[in-house]
């Protein structure tokens, strides 16, 4: 049986992937600067905050929550 932690990584998982497919057409990441993707890994950060503050539904918390956790994974193979 999978321990608790690793069924949240797992879920984040699959909403990254789901929200990489959703937005592939937007022409990526990869010619963009670290301070550009910090920029947008802030903004992100915003958008999870304000739908927790508003009492959305889990589902667009966790989408919002994914996509923060997409920026800092393009930071992480910026930097590497």
């Amino acid at each position: 049986m999978k321990r608790r932690e690793d069924q949240i990584i797992a879920d984040l998982g699959v909403a990254m992937k789901f929200k990489l497919m959703r937005h592939r057409s937007k022409g990526g990441w990869k010619h963009k600067s670290k301070d550009t993707l910090l920029k947008e890994l802030k903004r992100e950060v915003g958008e999870l905050e304000e739908a927790i503050v508003a009492g959305k539904n889990p589902e667009h918390i966790i989408s919002e929550a994914a996509d923060v956790a997409n920026y800092l994974a393009f930071i992480i193979e910026k930097v590497k």
